[in-house]
């Protein structure tokens, strides 16, 4: 397959899985578009559970799941121990494929065991991202040992593409964002990165410097870095060279 038709062919993958979860949201009235997301991935990928973190400066922080306690359970044992699928898919940015549980006891002792005593016998995490900017990780996991097929991983890679659109995209203006914004690593929070970027490219710094002149120009105007973020952002505030 050449770059033309993998590129079609993921844009295709891309368009099923918006029309799937806002097909979820649909049947549930109210919901949050990344938990319809998670729903929608276990009905289509045969899943018990699947949830949404964000990357935060220890580890994945849980932002979403599937609308069941299993989820809720796997997400905080992995944000508590530090360690697990979504975890290692975090720190190394690449998908981490467990097919069966059990053998992992040794590579994860604090999670695994825990995991397999709550019925989890496989985990699917992907990485969420747009270029080298890591946001967050999508996992999946399942009660029976086995891998995805070729179509299935594609299909869970094109709902760790969604999950990225909608989290950096709507972010502002989702019914759920003002609860959650500021569990948001600040540098991936949408009005901050464009910020630091424009401030990076201002004053000809790197991306990491730029962050640390805005934090430190938040804490000297007394505002919360969004509201700074988003006062650079609309041309009302610049960070001088000094």
């Amino acid at each position: 397959m050449g770059v033309a038709d993998e590129a079609s062919s993921s844009a295709r993958t891309r368009a099923r899985v918006r029309t799937l979860v806002e097909a979820e949201r649909f049947d549930s009235p109210g919901g949050e578009l990344l938990a319809s997301l998670c729903d929608a991935m276990v009905l289509e990928l045969l899943g018990v559970a699947a949830a949404v973190s964000v990357v935060g400066a220890s580890g994945p922080v849980p932002v979403s799941r599937s609308r069941n306690g299993t989820a809720a359970t796997l997400v905080d044992l992995q944000a508590t121990r530090g360690e697990g699928p979504a975890v290692e898919a975090s720190r190394r940015g690449r998908p981490v494929l467990v097919t069966a549980m059990p053998e992992e006891v040794g590579r994860w002792p604090g999670y695994a065991p825990d995991a397999i005593r709550l019925g989890v016998c496989a985990a699917f995490a992907f990485p969420m991202g747009m270029g080298s900017a890591r946001v967050g990780v999508l996992e999946l996991v399942r009660e029976d040992p086995g891998a995805l097929d070729q179509p299935q991983m594609g299909t869970a890679l094109g709902f760790a593409e969604v999950a990225t659109e909608i989290a950096l995209d709507d972010l502002e203006h989702l019914e759920w964002a003002e609860e959650t914004r500021h569990r948001w690593p600040e540098a991936l929070r949408p009005v901050v990165h464009q910020a630091q970027g424009m401030v990076m490219v201002a004053l000809g710094v790197s991306i990491d410097e730029a962050l640390v002149r805005m934090r430190a120009q938040a804490f000297v105007r007394g505002v919360d870095l969004d509201e700074l973020a988003r006062l650079i952002v609309d041309g009302r505030e610049r960070l001088d060279d000094r």
